[in-house]
């Protein structure tokens, strides 16, 4: 019987409020209406009577769909679309049995929202916890999604089919070399493996799971995308910990090498840090004894660190400087993915399936394009530019197809054809853009190309820190959005926040009780009270003293005693105990900072909101390939419909792939494969190595390989002729010169545009630092004389009137690079890009603040880390030997 107080009260209205809108009576019209529908639904009892409602009426399914459209913010959907979610999962889960028919009795008008539903579901990241992988198998077997009558159904259900195959694909048919097995963090499916190394795979002997390439394409389609990015994963991991074991060994001595790795010892805990207002941190270390910030990877490693912290009597930190930094965000993009956007053109090259078709506006381009094309006297001009035959052809082809390489030699106008796709799909069309490029020096410069093209800069963000001049005012933290958060939003944050000082209250309690913990018998009594293993000694310690002459026995009439226990027996046994506890306590800590992070995860969420509003109305998102691995979440929330990469041929395919969000129609890439590969620091995995892992090669270099359709410029505007003679004679036989290439001026106080010096002066090995990338050496280089001679040259030059920030000075090696470093800064404070200053940092020759000093601009870099960036005066110091002595060489690409 339905009270008084249910009827009226808040139970009644929801009542009411949800059979009139199953009742077609009344619309979901705000997010309010929204919300409280939800809560309606979720109030219902029995929950299969309610499903069975909305199901069976069209009002109660269309305001299912208005809900969850009604409020895209972060916060509505975490508290109240998900909870929904969760309530029909429950629900589900409770009626797997009965799945099948349900399904089958579905009208068609239904079929298509529950497939959408369906759908979404299955697209959310694991870290969620809701595991619909059998109900989704049951559904895909029913096969009714994808014999719908309806083509929207149908397409849904493939959708759901392609999903569920990337999902559950196997990850090897030879069981002699499969994954699993190695240690606790391998397992078959790549999105469980924990990003970080654990201790029993740090000391695995046996070679980790991963493939070569070419046995990626030779899988059958169906299950090719799920293997790729399970490959991707293994083996950019393998990278980062390939780097990680060879600093742990040389700190921990089990392998040859300088180490620079500061190791800390005799800690003992003292606190934890979660965030608050105090910001005093960096004066910790001057306390007496100093504090020392430990930060964990995650949960599982805090749990092990605190038990050996207070179990094991020496526990030494070692610092190394691998950059996992760059490693995690993509790790985590990868295991993310369940559906790759693209997928035909990416994996199948020579597929004659794939389609594109642009939207209208731009299709009348490609029109009159075509046209010029193919009367070469009419011509194409865009911002007062001809273009050349090369440079039509690769508009054209960055117009018209889903997958567009399009490739350039040096100086051939790569970026000048980037910022014309983008000017043009910009005026005819409402399309977004994500730009992405390897280093922020190519991000500036073709935001910069863009603004000079006359993209309002009102329409840009910028991602990350760095900037120049002209890119300062597109940094997000410049942009003022008009994002007014709801009351509900803030009333949201502030529940959070008691949430998380209650915790931080209760967190700050169960530190102290592991941190003061000690052994008494009063703490190991109530441990065996508990125990199911060792309950039996609890008893022997509670044995009463009997007056009548009785005594309590155990199993066939035995005393029940504990000191016939051998002493080494008893101490190992206190030592078990002992541990136990402390892991009871560990494990509370553990607890409480696992739901602290999930606070704070919802908290940075709702207070992204107005950073992802400002994204949304922006029509050119820019960042380099870190900063889109990061920023993640907020660029998929912006909905970008075409990613456009520059320096395509250097970056890595893991990059590219985790940058491509499930609205993206179109990927532009933008590079050339026969100048200088990704980096990465495990030389067993390159190309060059030869063993097929290929990881340094380049999603780029992959399709041009596998034959996917290409354009390529072919007349460089940069270099006089004389210069220009050299790429052509190594690498680009049919590279032209552009005419006003031979009106660049001569450099004055030189006889000639390129001048090699021989000498005879060798150069010297140096043990303290190594060049990573080259495993043929264990030491880098440098040449005294040759370091002299460029500070000579510079001089010179300077004296002949040209400034330092027209000049580069280049050098093959790290040593080198340090010495001219050296000698260099005496003059000029020559300026270093952030690969070497970090290459330096962590080769403990130069220091983190020194990097961050403002200086003159004489630009000084290796030559790997150069890629991509001019300068009028090119100095290279290359010390090479050979029978005769080292080269130098010099060269005057262009003047201003």
């Amino acid at each position: 019987m339905t009270s008084q107080s249910d009827v009226s009260g808040r139970a009644g209205r929801l009542r009411k409020l949800f059979n009139d809108v199953t009742n077609g009576k009344r619309k979901i019209s705000t997010p309010a209406d929204a919300q409280l529908f939800l809560e309606a639904v979720q109030n219902r009892q029995p929950p299969s009577l309610c499903i069975e409602i909305i199901i069976s009426s069209s009002s109660g399914l269309e305001a299912v769909r208005s809900c969850v459209l009604a409020d895209l913010t972060s916060a509505f959907i975490q508290y109240h679309t998900l909870k929904f979610i969760g309530y029909i999962y429950s629900w589900s889960s409770h009626n797997r049995q009965r799945f099948g028919a349900p399904l089958r009795s579905l009208s068609e008008e239904a079929l298509r929202p529950f497939a959408w539903l369906v759908l979404e579901l299955f697209l959310l990241p694991s870290k969620l916890g809701l595991d619909v992988l059998k109900d989704v198998h049951a559904i895909v077997k029913d096969g009714s999604l994808t014999q719908a009558t309806s083509h929207e159904t149908r397409e849904l259900g493939y959708k759901i089919q392609k999903a569920l195959q990337i999902r559950s694909c196997p990850s090897s048919t030879d069981l002699t070399n499969s994954p699993g097995g190695r240690h606790e963090n391998d397992f078959a499916d790549f999105r469980e493996i924990a990003i970080y190394t654990t201790m029993d795979e740090f000391l695995a002997t046996e070679k980790p799971f991963y493939r070569r390439a070419g046995e990626v394409f030779e899988v059958e389609s169906a299950e090719r995308t799920g293997i790729h990015l399970d490959n991707q994963f293994r083996l950019f991991r393998e990278d980062m910990l390939g780097e990680l074991r060879s600093d742990l060994q040389i700190a921990s001595g089990r392998k040859k090498g300088r180490s620079f790795a500061l190791k800390l010892g005799k800690l003992t805990p003292f606190s934890i840090e979660t965030g608050d207002k105090n910001r005093g941190k960096k004066y910790l270390l001057v306390k007496s004894p100093p504090i020392v910030l430990l930060q964990f990877t995650d949960s599982q490693a805090l749990s092990k660190d605190l038990l050996a912290l207070r179990s094991v009597e020496s526990v030494q930190f070692i610092l190394v400087d691998t950059p996992v930094f760059a490693y995690e965000p993509v790790l985590n993009g990868l295991k993310d993915m369940v559906d790759l956007p693209l997928q035909e053109a990416l994996l199948d090259p020579k597929s004659t399936n794939v389609s594109y078709h642009p939207v209208a506006g731009v299709r009348a381009l490609v029109s009159k394009l075509r046209s010029v094309a193919e009367d070469e006297t009419i011509g194409f001009r865009s911002n007062g530019v001809k273009m050349d035959q090369s440079q039509l052809d690769s508009l054209l082809n960055a117009l018209t197809t889903p997958v567009s390489i399009i490739q350039g030699p040096p100086g051939t106008g790569k970026s000048f054809i980037g910022s014309q796709v983008v000017k043009w799909v910009h005026k005819l069309s409402d399309q977004k853009f994500l730009f992405i490029s390897y280093t922020n020096y190519a991000l500036d410069q073709f935001l910069e190309e863009l603004l000079d093209v006359q993209i309002p800069s009102a329409e840009m963000v910028r991602l990350g820190s760095k900037f120049t001049p002209r890119t300062s005012p597109l940094l997000l933290f410049n942009q003022k959005g008009e994002y007014k958060r709801s009351k509900q939003s803030w009333a949201v944050i502030e529940s959070l926040k008691a949430d998380r000082e209650d915790l931080v209250e209760e967190l700050e309690r169960v530190v102290a009780d592991y941190r003061d913990f000690s052994i008494s018998f009063d703490a190991v009594m109530e441990h065996l009270e508990f125990s199911s293993e060792d309950r039996h000694f609890f008893d022997a310690f509670c044995l009463p003293t009997e007056s009548s002459g009785w005594k309590r026995v155990g199993r066939k009439g035995k005393k029940i005693t504990v000191r016939e226990i051998k002493p080494t027996d008893r101490k190992e046994l206190l030592v078990r105990w002992t541990k136990a506890m402390i892991q009871d306590r560990v494990e509370a800590v553990q607890a409480i900072t696992q739901k602290l992070d999930d606070i704070q995860e919802r908290l940075d969420d709702l207070y992204n909101e107005d950073k992802v509003r400002i994204l949304q109305s922006k029509r050119i998102i820019g960042c380099t390939t870190t900063a889109a691995a990061m920023y993640n979440k907020m660029i998929r929330a912006a909905k970008p419909d075409i990613v456009l990469v520059e320096e395509a041929g250097e970056i890595l395919e893991s990059h590219i792939l985790t940058a491509l969000a499930p609205t993206v129609r179109q990927l532009i890439l933008i590079g050339d494969h026969k100048q200088l590969r990704p980096k990465i620091n495990n030389y067993a995995l390159t190309v060059e190595k030869g063993d097929g892992y290929d990881l340094n090669r380049s999603l780029f270099e992959r399709l041009i390989l596998q034959g996917h359709v290409h354009t390529a410029l072919c007349k460089q505007h940069r270099m006089h002729p004389e210069i220009s003679m050299i790429p052509r004679a190594l690498t680009y036989p049919d590279l032209l010169d552009g005419p006003r290439t031979l009106e660049r001026p001569v450099v004055d106080g030189l006889q000639d545009r390129v001048i090699f010096v021989h000498h005879g002066h060798p150069e010297v090995g140096v043990n303290e630092i190594i060049d990573r990338r080259d495993p043929t050496t264990n030491s880098s280089k440098q040449n005294d004389f040759e370091a002299s001679m460029v500070l000579k040259c510079v001089r010179y030059l300077g004296q002949q009137g040209y400034k330092t920030d027209k000049m580069v000075v280049l050098t093959p090696y790290l040593g080198q690079l340090r010495l001219l470093r050296d000698l260099l800064r005496e003059e000029n404070d020559p300026v270093l890009n952030d690969l070497d200053a970090f290459d330096l940092i962590r080769a403990g020759l130069m220091t983190p603040a020194a990097a961050k000093v403002e200086k003159r601009p004489l630009r000084l870099s290796t030559i790997d880390n150069y890629q991509g960036e001019e300068s009028d005066i090119v100095i290279a110091s290359l010390t090479r030997s050979n029978d005769s002595g080292d080269i130098g060489f010099m060269a005057a690409p262009r003047a201003t």
